[in-house]
C-alpha cells in the first residue's frame, strides 16, 4: 500500500517512489522528462502560475523569469563588454571610428523578415501544440462518457467494461506525455542511465492504469512505440462487445465506430505531437538569423561612435537596450516553436493529466486519490 497520498499528484505516490525501481541513480538526473515525482509537480505549478500573469497586474513587469530577459542576458553583457571597449578605446584614442550608417540600415530589413519568420512560425507552432492538446483531452472525454453510456448488460459488467477502457485511456496520456517531453528534452542529449531511468519512471506511473500483464505486453515490444501499443489495446478494448464471448453490448450496431473514431483521434493528436517537436524551424533559416543578428548587433557601437552621432558613453546602454529586443525576441521564438518541454512557457501536461484522472475518475465514480496498489491482473 502507499504510504502517502500527494492531491497534487496525478495518482498517489509514496514519498521516495523512485527509489525501489532506480537504487543507485540520482532521481533528478533527468529532470527535464520525469513524471509524478516531487520535481515534475513543481515544474507544472511553475508552468500555471506563468499561465496566471493577467491576474499581477502590474507586478508583471517586475518578473524576469520566463520573460525575453533571462534568456538574452548572457548575450546582453557581451555586447554591453564589447561596446564599452569600442567607446572607451573611440573616447581616449582621439576619437578614430568613422562608420558608415549604409550597410546596418539595408541590411535590418532581411534581419526583420527572418525575425518576423521565425516568431510568425514559433507561434504557430505553439498554438498548434495547443490544438492537439485540446484533441487528446476531447478525445478521453467523449471515450469516458460515451463508453457507459453506449453499452447494455449487468450493472458490474459495464463497470468493468468501463474502468478497462478509462485505465487504457489514461495510460495512453502518460506515454504521450513522456514521449513528446523526451524528444522536447533532446534524445541525442540522454545517457543510457537515464533513458533507462526514464522507461522505469514510465513503467512506474503506467502501473496504477495498466495490469502487470499489459505493462510485460508493452515491455516485450519495446521496438514499437508505446502510443500505438496502447492504442492497439485500446482498439481491442472498444470492440470486445462486439464478440460473442462478451457479457456486455452495444445498444446500436454503430455505437461502437462512435466510440472507435476518438480512439483514433487519441493516435491523430500523438502524432500532430510529434510532428511539432521533431521538426524545428529549418536549420539554414535559424543559423542564419543568429549570424546576421549576431555580426549586426556586435558591430552596431560603430555607428553610435560616428561623427554624425558620437553617443559618446550612451552608445553602452543604447546597445544593450537594443541587444535585448532583437536577441530577446529571437530567444523567445526559439523557446515557444516546441511547447511540449519542461520551460515555464510550455504547456502544462501534467495538469491536464490530472484534471483528466480526475474527471474520468469521477465517471467510474472513484476517489481520484485515494490510496489503492496499481491494478491487478485481470
Amino acid at each position: 500500500m502507499h504510504d502517502l497520498r500527494n492531491p497534487y499528484a496525478t495518482h498517489p505516490f509514496s514519498s521516495e517512489p523512485d527509489s525501489v525501481l532506480v537504487r543507485g541513480v540520482n532521481k533528478r538526473s533527468c529532470k527535464k522528462c520525469i513524471g509524478g515525482t516531487a520535481e515534475q509537480m513543481k515544474i507544472s505549478a511553475e508552468k500555471r502560475y506563468m499561465a496566471a500573469y493577467r491576474e499581477d497586474g502590474w507586478k508583471v513587469l517586475l518578473r524576469v523569469k520566463g520573460t525575453l530577459f533571462q534568456n538574452s542576458w548572457r548575450t546582453v553583457l557581451a555586447v554591453l563588454a564589447v561596446s564599452s571597449i569600442i567607446t572607451a578605446a573611440h573616447l581616449y584614442g582621439g576619437k578614430w571610428v568613422i562608420f558608415h550608417d549604409k550597410p546596418h540600415t539595408l541590411t535590418i530589413i532581411p534581419i526583420g523578415f527572418l525575425l518576423v519568420f521565425r516568431s510568425n512560425l514559433s507561434y504557430q507552432r505553439w498554438w498548434d501544440g495547443r490544438g492537439m492538446i485540446g484533441r487528446m483531452v476531447f478525445a478521453c472525454r467523449c471515450i469516458g462518457i460515451k463508453t457507459p453510456t453506449y453499452i447494455r448488460g449487468p450493472p458490474q459488467a459495464v463497470q468493468q467494461h468501463t474502468e478497462k477502457v478509462i485505465r487504457i485511456v489514461m495510460a495512453m496520456v502518460v506515454v504521450t506525455r513522456h514521449m513528446v517531453q523526451k524528444r522536447s528534452s533532446g534524445e541525442e542529449e540522454i545517457t543510457a542511465p537515464e533513458k533507462s531511468y526514464m522507461a522505469q519512471l514510465r513503467h512506474w506511473e503506467l502501473s496504477h492504469y495498466l495490469t502487470r500483464r499489459e505493462i510485460d505486453s508493452m515491455k516485450e515490444n519495446a521496438n514499437v512505440a508505446p502510443p500505438i501499443l496502447l492504442n492497439k489495446m485500446l482498439v481491442a478494448a472498444v470492440v470486445h462487445p462486439c464478440g460473442g464471448d462478451s457479457l456486455v453490448r452495444y445498444k446500436w450496431p454503430t455505437a461502437v465506430d462512435d466510440v472507435n473514431k476518438h480512439v483514433e483521434e487519441l493516435l491523430s493528436a500523438w502524432q500532430g505531437m510529434m510532428k511539432i517537436v521533431s521538426a524545428p524551424m529549418p536549420f539554414p533559416y535559424a543559423h542564419s538569423l543568429q549570424i546576421f543578428l549576431t555580426v549586426w548587433v556586435f558591430t552596431i557601437p560603430f555607428i553610435m561612435l560616428d561623427e554624425a552621432i558620437d553617443m559618446e558613453w550612451l552608445t553602452v546602454p543604447v546597445c544593450a537596450v537594443i541587444a535585448i529586443l532583437l536577441f530577446g525576441i529571437n530567444n523567445v521564438g526559439a523557446e515557444i516553436e516546441d511547447p511540449f518541454g519542461n520551460d515555464v512557457n510550455d504547456f502544462d501536461l501534467v495538469g491536464f493529466q490530472m484534471d483528466l484522472h480526475k474527471e474520468l475518475s469521477g465517471i467510474l465514480g472513484h476517489d481520484p486519490w485515494s490510496v489503492n496498489d496499481p491494478f491487478d491482473d485481470d
